[in-house]
């Protein structure tokens, strides 16, 4: 062992100070002359104040040495240290044989030849203060006489009991051992051992309060003396007497709590002294270690040390153990080091002496050869002394490589060694505390010897270590330290060329803390840039990673802190720091990122590399990283980390935040391939969407076709933004003659109803109807989703159109390839899906595609199943053991059918999954993943082996986002989203592939499967499998049958490939107790292990006599696998297998069956064994979605949520009734319905066509079986007409989708967008006539044409669509409103145009018989009032004042000529048509119209004008109010004075009023229908021809008032009562309207004619006004 310059040995005092001149030895001490050293005491105060010494010379004298400790009262210098020589008496009889100090270093006790003991206050003497004994003269020795004659005391030892009193305890040659107390002066009591007494030690145990007395005689024996104790118990227990201070015996329940050897007068038991067994040759010592008192037998023979406790015999075994160096006559143990004295007869050639002036200046590791000088005449040599140091830590047998051999050479045990001078003898050897014998404060040195400065890392103190005084025949030596072993650590690592062996020695021996001391290394290699070598310490020094990659950082080495971060991260992805470090590394790899900006390339590499570090990595902190990204406005990073962890929502709301709304395209892209466009398109109704490139827009839609209809009105706002090519791309999707969007179409086919909306349009006069939202009906408004789908279509169209009128585009076949390969990656599911396909997709969203791993709903463990239904989990069967998961509620001995597992039901846990090992069961729910039941192996996962009875959750699990579990006999696999596995529970076999045979009570990621990306796994009895999503499979564990397909028997602690399977692409894998199946990708069954019919005890007997051969049947095992014959198409969904059958289920639903059946387990109606898969024909129309098989027992889940059962059922594992079983049968050998489960799941599925999907939720598939294509008979618009989607196209679509689309709204884009060629085309389909004449002449005016041309163009337009309208006239009524509207339309065109009247006049004459009335109604009608009437449509009112200006231009004779042929049309058919095209186009008046007709044509007849006003405002409720309320009165009054009255006007039998009370009271209750027989009104006024004896004043009183209102009163009545009345109302009102009411009095009275209404409705309409405008009440 290397030698550490860890101590120095200082001599303190010499009393031979001739010789030390001699020698040439320097001092520290006076020089005392008085002989060789002959006896010595040395002792330590209880209170650590100071250290005593006393040696007794040849010349009788004593020598006093007083050293305060560090701290003391005395001061801590080496100044403080007293010398004093103390004359003993010259008597011999008083000459001293032993001598001891008291425990506070007080007093010395002497024990004299005359068996005397003398004190000597030794303290006193050197201080001059007082001490404890005050009782004794402080300045003179106090002498007590013995009270008997005896032998001269050998030993003394001063005893202070727990009573506090001083005892001496005084050993003769002879064997006496007499107590003497000092207070007392007077022996207490005495007992004898009858040897020789060669030493005593006092051994106090402070754990039970007892004091012994170790007696080691002459003759190498030692005995141990109970001295005191502090227990009733051990009294009682040894049945001692107890004795009182008054020397009465009395029990222990009357004594005292201490009793000790002083209350008796002879000495008994306890109290006796008793032989200590120990080996020949050793001696027993007393060693303080720590705070523990050990009994140390040093052993002479074997050169060993043991340690005992205090409190036991040395009969058991030692505490400690250690070796020493040979010839060890003496020794002390401190806590780390253990000083030895070693005295040899004869030095080795080798060894040379050390000057001891040397060793005082440190130099002890370089022994200078030093010839020692004796006297003349002496024969040999004396015998050589050495002061071994040795380790504790490498002493020990157990500390070494390997226990030192007897002989071991002394530098292999020694740390450090020192020699005394020649013929020097050590006489004793004593323990100090650290810094003492005046050692001091002295400054630490370093390894070289300088002074070691405070090292700023170094945030402890340095060691202080315990030393040692040594007494020897010449004088007084301190071994004390001299270097910090802290500094002496960092030393040897500086110089040691990175060799750390010396300074892990020297750590391991003192104790160091060495990772602190690594570091502190480390750091300075890093601020001397060493960072290999700082690297190195850093690994050493076990710090954390985190702290090493901020040491490095701090440092400025970023590329290392990298570098070790990428490291760690990669290796360590499970430990407990990985989060944070994988934190850090993100944090490093963002700031290396964002510090490079300026450098585009290496900024491309580093945002890379982060990209590649953030979605391979599931260690960091997802949220925090994505707020840090989005701080710096990293969006791309941010939806990347979204997309990997699943926070998607979590994702765009944080950009939301951030304001980060518009996406980079780059990653509009990356979510499109993740299939995240739907997420970002519907989240917050499309906001990111919005702030898209619309092209990107585009992108996002047609990756989800699902939710196109959520779009259409943005897409309609960003049409006029695409371009060219998106439009085609979204023509080419949203194209009603491919096939994709016809399932969307189908899809929303109930509520694309066929509907005809042009009826709403007959009533449009011009384009600017489209603009007043009057001209929608609801059924318009109401879009639906069909509806939505065609319209957006079209609209693509149109502006496709537009595109290429204004940029002459053209498209060719290239790019509508190139188009169709584009929508092909984004829609390639919707593309090649046909209806068949569809329904089958639709099946398999809901019962799991066949590639993927299915969840299990139903699940059998050895004796007892379990089934989720609804979200809740129920199991049944067998109760041992707590598997069924009720708790205490049930037995623990029983069967039980189903029960629901309440405690998950009352938290709302949803169970998604569950599987049954042989004595427990695991959920997987929606919080975490949920074990019961046994777990003697661990495999419940809980880390324990301890059974539960309830749910507990497996909290190693709750964070790894489990998507599936299975069971094994007793253990667990489990399988993360991120494709990791984890195992647990029993691992003898090495099913759970961690590399070991052991147990696992926790589960374990199984790291060497974490480069497959592992999508499914299974277990079965001892062995365990996996499949990737390559399809390559591997198996581990148990291989006694060769059921993991190697091709032997042997186990597999680690996953291993299945060879024999590495050309196939495995889709399905199986475990089952002792066997495997694998199916492939192509349906191939394979099948290995244990034969299935050899699995039982029954069919193994029947088997082994078929065969006559055991070994034929034990090779019958196939260790590889081996295809089966299977007598089914279709592909398969999912394969189970139990202990000995297995069960298969295709993707139509159909179960098969193989495999032993001595239970009927197969379902098949007979217990038959079948070695093919054969149907399980009573569950073939039961569309089975999930299925498990037990031991001897299936289960299966149908679509309807129904749970079936067959096989063995003794133990309750089917769940059903007995009295459901056969006769003395437990077995079912056809599928019987289990009932106790909640039915939720059917009664979904039959009222609205739900199915249960394997995460126990409803699925809509009720239109799997009707749902159908939506056929528009189109051809390929895509090339229909030589142009993409061009203007046959549309006009195809126009033609073939009508009813499919509205109408109003595409009209409105035609306007919009000016397609006026389209929009007429459209109005051609609908038969608008004057809205295609208005669309053809806005197209014509686009047109750049000549003056003639135009007017050519517009005579011929007017002319086809004037046909057009009579032509739909043959079989009806001449429609004058269309007429008129075909005029406005060519007139007002006429004038906008500028083109000449002249020529207008022309065209309209060709046609007068048909215009003529339509053109005096335009030529005659008030254009102010007109205008005034559609003031809402400004356009109307520009059409209306453009063509009547352009008609007052035109010529007198061809107004003439059109009012000629008007009256003879009137004459021969009458005035009815022009009347109802008035009241059809002409205005509505207010009631409160007072005006009269402002215009009066010349020879037109005022009187038929004012009826044709009065008609006007009659005819609007004229469908409601046929007639008018005439009272009898004025009627008769009318009758007779107006002969002249047409008989139209007649009686009516009616008698009701429309007035109400009021209206009784003034008129009559008779009413006058006015209407004529056809139900229209009179188109002329009644004549009135007075009688020829009537009077004017007559004939005004049988005048008949009618008004415009509807109401009539006879002129008479009207004067006299109404006017009057009328006056008074007005005045009466809140607001009187006193001068109004006099204006209006003077009209009605004055006025002949009256265009208005009668004063009754006046009057209501102001009290209205008046009640609306004040708020105040009805008067």
């Amino acid at each position: 062992m290397r030698s550490y310059d860890l101590f120095e040995l200082v001599r303190l005092l010499d009393v031979q100070p001739d010789k030390q001149r001699r020698s040439g030895l320097s001092d520290t001490s006076s020089k005392r002359r008085g002989g060789p050293v002959c006896d010595a005491v040395w002792q330590e105060s209880s209170s650590s104040a100071h250290q005593f010494l006393v040696l007794r010379c040849a010349d009788g004298n004593l020598l006093l040495r007083l050293d305060p400790c560090a701290g003391g009262v005395d001061g801590d210098s080496q100044e403080c240290v007293r010398l004093k020589q103390l004359k003993w008496f010259v008597s011999p009889q008083r000459a001293i044989c032993s001598m001891v100090l008291d425990p506070r270093a007080e007093w010395l006790a002497c024990g004299c030849r005359d068996a005397s003991i003398a004190l000597v206050p030794v303290y006193s003497l050197m201080t001059g203060r007082s001490t404890r004994l005050s009782q004794f003269p402080s300045d003179d020795i106090t002498l007590i006489q013995p009270m008997d004659e005896r032998a001269a005391p050998t030993r003394l030892v001063w005893w202070e009991t727990m009573g506090a009193r001083s005892i001496i305890i005084s050993a003769s040659a002879a064997g006496e051992l007499v107590f003497t107390d000092l207070l007392l002066r007077r022996d207490v009591t005495k007992t004898s051992i009858h040897c020789v007494v060669s030493s005593m030690k006092l051994l106090f145990n402070s754990k039970l309060s007892t004091t012994h007395l170790l007696i080691g005689a002459s003759d190498g024996r030692w005995y141990r003396m109970l001295l005191e104790f502090d227990s009733h118990d051990l009294a009682l227990s040894h049945g001692f007497d107890i004795i009182a201070d008054s020397g009465e015996v009395v029990g222990p329940e009357c004594a005292q709590a201490v009793d000790n050897i002083l209350h008796r007068v002879d000495v008994q038991e306890p109290f006796l002294p008793k032989l200590m067994q120990i080996p020949t040759g050793a001696s027993v010592t007393v060693q303080e270690r720590g705070n523990q008192t050990f009994m140390a037998v040093h052993s002479m023979t074997n050169n060993t040390l043991q340690l005992f406790d205090a409190d036991v015999d040395l009969q058991g075994k030692p505490l400690y153990m250690y070796n020493l160096v040979s010839s060890t006559c003496d020794l002390c143990v401190t806590d780390l080091m253990m000083f030895a004295l070693q005295q040899q007869r004869q030095l080795p050639a080798r060894t040379a002496s050390m000057d001891l002036s040397e060793s005082v200046r440190g130099l002890s590791s370089s022994w200078s050869p030093v010839s020692i000088t004796e006297a003349e005449g002496e024969p040999e040599p004396p015998p050589a002394s050495f002061l071994n140091i040795l380790s504790m830590q490498f002493a020990s047998p157990g500390g070494r490589l390997s226990p030192p051999a007897r002989g071991t050479a002394t530098s292999e045990l020694a740390v450090q060694r020192f020699q005394f001078p020649n013929g020097e003898l050590p006489l004793a050897l004593y323990a100090c505390a650290p810094q003492s014998a005046g050692m001091g404060e002295s400054p630490l040195m370093s390894y070289n010897g300088a002074v070691a400065p405070a090292s700023p890392a170094m945030s402890t103190a340095p060691s202080r270590l315990p030393g040692c005084i040594i007494v020897t025949t010449r004088g007084l030596y301190h071994c004390m330290q001299k270097n910090d072993p802290e500094y002496m650590f960092l030393d040897l690592l500086n110089g040691s060329n990175c060799d750390t062996t010396d300074a892990d020695c020297l750590g391991v021996m003192m104790k160091l803390d060495v990772c602190k001391l690594y570091q502190v290394a480390a750091d300075e290699k890093l601020q001397d840039g060493h960072v290999d070598e700082a690297m190195k310490y850093f690994l050493l020094s076990k710090c954390s990673h985190i702290s090493l990659v901020n040491r490095l950082a701090s440092s400025k080495h970023m590329d290392a802190a990298l570098d070790y971060l990428r490291k760690v991260v990669k290796s360590d992805t499970t430990g407990p720091g990985s989060k944070q470090l994988s934190d850090l590394l993100f944090v490093c790899y963002l700031h290396q990122l964002l510090s490079c900006k300026s450098d585009s390339d290496q900024y491309s590499k580093l945002l890379a590399r982060l990209s590649r570090f953030l979605t391979d990595n599931f260690n960091y902190d997802p949220v925090e990283a994505m707020m840090t990204l989005a701080d710096h406005g990293l969006v791309d990073l941010v939806l990347e980390i979204s997309h990997a962890r699943g926070l998607v929502a979590d994702g765009f709301e944080l950009l939301l935040q951030r304001c980060h709304l518009e996406i980079p395209a780059s990653s509009c892209k990356s979510i499109i391939s993740f299939g995240g466009a739907r997420g970002l398109a519907s989240y917050q109704d499309g906001v990111f969407l919005r702030c898209l490139q619309p092209s990107t827009v585009l992108q996002f839609v047609l990756a989800d076709l699902d939710k196109l209809s959520s779009h259409v009105t943005l897409l309609n706002t960003l049409l006029p933004r695409l371009e060219h090519l998106s439009l085609l791309r979204l023509a080419r999707v949203l194209d009603p003659s491919r096939s994709v969007i016809r399932p969307l179409l189908a899809k929303n086919k109930p509520k694309l109803v066929r509907h005809d909306s042009s009826s709403s349009l007959q009533s449009m006069s011009s384009f600017s109807s489209l603009f007043s939202d009057s001209s929608f009906s609801q059924q318009e408004v109401r879009r639906t989703t069909g509806e939505s789908y065609v319209e957006l279509f079209l609209a693509v169209l149109l502006l496709l159109r537009k595109r290429r009128a204004v940029d002459n585009v053209s498209e060719t076949a290239f790019i509508m390839s190139g188009i169709d390969e584009e929508i092909s990656r984004h829609l390639a599911r919707q593309r090649s899906e046909s209806i068949g396909s569809r329904r089958k997709r639709k099946t398999q969203s809901s019962l799991t595609h066949s590639k993927q791993q299915v969840s299990q709903l139903v699940a059998c463990g050895e004796l007892h199943a379990a089934a989720v239904s609804s979200g809740a989990l129920y199991t049944w069967g067998k109760t041992k053991y707590g598997r069924l998961g009720h708790g205490d509620i049930i037995e623990e001995e029983g069967r039980t059918p189903p029960f629901r597992v309440e405690i998950l039901h009352m938290h709302g846990i949803q169970v998604l999954s569950v599987d049954c090992g042989c004595e427990h069961t695991v959920a997987l729910c929606q919080d975490g993943v949920y074990a019961w039941g046994s777990s003697d192996y661990g495999q419940l996962g809980l880390g324990d082996r301890n059974r539960r009875t309830r749910p507990s959750v497996i909290g190693e699990l709750t964070d790894k986002n489990i998507r599936s579990i299975v069971c094994g006999q007793y253990h667990c696999i489990a399988l993360s989203r991120d494709h990791r596995v984890y195992t647990w529970g029993w691992g003898v076999h090495g099913q759970l592939g961690l590399g070991s045979c052991e147990d696992s009570v926790v589960p374990v990621r199984v790291t060497k499967l974490d480069r497959y990306r592992v999508k499914s796994v299974s277990a079965g009895y001892g062995h365990s499998a996996v499949l990737s999503h390559n399809g390559v499979m591997l198996t581990f564990g148990n291989s006694q049958y060769g059921q993991l397909g190697l091709g032997d028997n042997l186990k597999q602690s680690t996953p291993q490939p299945v060879e024999a399977l590495e050309r196939e692409k495995v889709a399905h894998i199986a475990c089952g107790n002792f066997f495997t199946v694998a199916i492939t990708e192509h349906g191939d069954i394979y099948q290995w292990g244990r034969n299935l019919l050899a699995t039982h005890r029954g069919q193994l007997k029947a088997y082994v006599r078929s065969r006559q051969n055991v070994a034929e049947l034990i090779h019958s095992n196939n260790t590889v696998p081996h295809m089966i014959q299977c007598g089914f198409e279709g592909r398969v969904k999912q394969v189970v297998c139990g202990s000995c059958h297995g069960l298969l289920l295709t993707e139509s639903c159909h179960l098969y069956a193989w495999g032993a059946n001595d239970f009927g387990e197969l379902g098949l109606g007979s217990k038959n064994n079948q070695m093919t898969p054969k149907l399980v024909s009573v569950l073939n129309d039961r569309r089975i979605v999930s299925m498990a098989a037990g031991d001897q027992f299936s289960v299966a889940l149908d679509h309807f949520g129904e749970v079936w059962v067959w096989g063995r059922g003794e133990t309750g594992q089917l769940g059903i009734e007995a009295n459901r079983f056969p006769t003395n049968c437990t077995d079912i050998e056809e599928p019987l319905p289990l009932h106790g489960l909640s039915q939720t799941n059917s009664a979904i599925s039959q009222s609205s066509g739900l199915s249960v999907s394997p995460s126990g939720f409803a699925i809509n598939t009720s239109d799997t079986e009707d749902d159908h294509d939506v056929d528009f008979d189109l051809p390929e618009l895509a090339t229909f007409g030589g142009v993409p989607y061009g203007d046959q196209a549309l006009k195809i679509c126009l033609e073939h989708l009508r009813g499919y689309y509205s109408v109003l709204r595409f009209l409105r884009l035609c306007v919009d967008w000016q397609q006026w060629q389209t929009a007429a085309d459209m109005c051609d389909l609908l038969q608008l006539w004057p809205l295609a004449l208005d669309s053809r002449l806005e197209h014509l005016s686009t047109c750049k044409l000549s003056k003639a041309e135009m007017q050519n163009e517009v005579q011929i337009l007017f002319e086809k669509y004037l046909s057009n309208v009579l032509a739909d006239a043959v079989d009806s009524a001449l429609d004058h409103e269309l007429l008129t509207e075909l005029i406005l339309a060519l007139v007002s065109f006429w004038h906008k145009s500028s083109l000449p009247p002249s020529n207008l006049e022309a065209a309209l004459r060709r046609h007068l018989a048909v215009l003529a009335e339509p053109l005096s109604y335009l030529i005659v009608s008030d254009v102010t009032m007109v205008s005034a009437s559609v003031t809402e449509n400004a356009e109307k009112t520009v059409r209306f004042k453009a063509a009547y200006k352009m008609l007052k231009e035109l010529s007198s004779s061809f107004h003439l000529q059109v009012v000629g042929q008007t009256v003879m049309q009137v004459t021969s058919t009458g005035p009815m048509s022009l009347a109802a095209s008035a009241m059809k186009t002409r205005p509505v008046l207010d009631p409160l119209t007072l005006r009269s007709a402002p215009f009066s044509a010349p020879g037109r007849n005022m009187e038929q004008s004012l009826w044709n006003d009065i008609l006007q405002h009659l005819s609007k409720n004229l469908q409601q109010n046929p007639s008018i309320n005439v009272p009898p009165s004025a009627l008769d009054t009318a009758l007779l004075s107006n002969a002249g009255m047409p008989s139209s006007l007649t009686s009516s039998s009616s008698t009701s009023s429309s007035y109400g009370s009021r209206g009784s009271s003034l008129f009559g209750s008779r009413r006058s229908n006015m209407s004529s027989p056809d139900g229209s009104l009179p188109s002329s006024p009644p004549r009135h021809v007075p009688s020829p004896a009537s009077s004017p004043s007559d004939a005004r009183d049988g005048e008949v008032v009618v008004f415009s209102c509807g109401h009539t009163f006879p002129r008479k009545n009207f004067d006299n009562r109404i006017v009057p009345e009328f006056r008074q109302l007005l005045s009466s009102l809140p607001l009187p309207l006193n001068n109004t009411a006099s204006q209006l009095r003077g009209h009605y009275l004055q006025s002949p004619q009256l265009v208005t209404a009668c004063p009754l409705c006046v009057y209501d309409y102001l009290r209205q006004i008046q009640q609306e405008t004040s708020a105040l009440p009805v008067a």
